[in-house]
């Protein structure tokens, strides 16, 4: 119910990092709580881009997809 603070106190974080101009790949945990039709996958930009990736770290799914996400990111 909190994600939209909880993803705003990471971002402000960040900024106080000054790490916003890395990339940044939002990882949506617990899909295994959410609707069944709800699998894990990648999401992109239209120029193919990771933005965010959609796994349950409990169940153990998805995980592959995070891998791959964070080896494409990686220089």
């Amino acid at each position: 119910p909190d994600r939209d603070l909880l993803i705003e106190a990471v971002h402000e974080v960040l900024e106080e990092l000054k790490v916003l101009d890395k990339p940044i790949i939002q990882v949506m945990n617990k899909i295994d709580l959410l609707d069944p039709t709800i699998l894990p996958h990648i999401d992109r930009s239209e120029d193919g881009r990771v933005i965010r990736v959609w796994i349950s770290a409990e169940k153990a799914l998805g995980l592959d997809l995070l891998a791959q996400a964070l080896s494409e990111c990686l220089p």
